[in-house]
């Protein structure tokens, strides 16, 4: 009999520690999971980016981000081992504000980033236009690389996108105009942009503000207009658009790599 009471004790003992044991396991799952919900670590920084209407995003320890106002004295100019009056007068040549390069650790994997602004004719604000508008604009600026690989890219701005090559350069652009500014952001590479960094591009572009004046009108400001890919409005946004290749950080890199 005592051999009978003592397995039914040990028994419930052993049942209640499993018991216990599973509910240690549960609490443990729950808490893996609900961290795995949470927000990877990213650490960006905010670049207001002066004479210019636009503010953009990096996350600095992937990225050495430059701007026209941080250059001089830049101590990862340095590390780059890049001339501060060369480049500098390569960003004024080319209507650059800002260059952003992404490197791996031997500089082989280099992603370039490239803002530049130029005064837009005839147009002021791409939002005043339809999506046709825009891509017809889009066309425009394809044919003049001779590509087929465009269309309109839309978040609380628009964008014509341009997907091309160019000597030798694979390049993504986002062109829109804001306050009768056309801004034009290219990403170069010497080998083929793939997924996973044209999914980092997109997220870079979604972290953009402009700062709207919305008291500015178009020079036409009937409603409801269609403009054609031969009215003065498109064509003058293709023909004063500044895309194409910038020979700029990732040919000076290369160039010294080579050596």
């Amino acid at each position: 009999m005592e051999k009978i009471w003592y397995n039914i004790f040990v028994s419930k003992k052993f049942i209640v520690g499993v018991k216990k044991m599973k509910k240690s396991i549960l609490i443990i799952i729950i808490t893996f999971l609900l961290l795995s919900l949470l927000p990877v670590g990213v650490y960006a920084e905010e670049f207001k980016i002066n004479e210019t209407d636009i503010s953009i995003e990096f996350d600095t320890n992937e990225w050495n981000v430059f701007t026209r106002d941080n250059i001089e004295n830049n101590p990862n100019l340095d590390k780059l081992g890049i001339d501060y009056d060369s480049f500098n007068k390569t960003m004024n040549d080319n209507y650059i504000y800002l260059d952003a390069i992404f490197l791996n650790n031997d500089n082989t994997n280099t992603l370039e980033f490239i803002i530049r602004k130029t005064k837009a004719d005839s147009i002021i604000n791409f939002s005043n236009y339809t999506d046709d508008d825009i891509l017809d604009i889009a066309k425009g600026l394809a044919d003049k690389q001779n590509s087929n690989n465009y269309d309109i890219y839309k978040n609380n701005y628009k964008y014509a996108y341009l997907d091309y090559t160019d000597k030798g350069y694979y390049l993504v652009e986002y062109y829109t105009v804001v306050n009768g500014d056309s801004y034009t952001i290219t990403v170069q590479k010497t080998s083929s942009i793939n997924s996973n960094e044209r999914e980092q591009i997109k997220n870079i572009i979604e972290t953009i503000e402009f700062d709207v004046d919305e008291t500015l009108e178009e020079e036409n400001s009937e409603t409801g207009i269609k403009f054609s890919s031969t009215s003065k409005y498109v064509r003058s946004a293709v023909i004063g658009a500044v895309i194409a290749v910038v020979v700029c950080l990732i040919y000076i890199i290369l160039k010294k790599n080579n050596r």
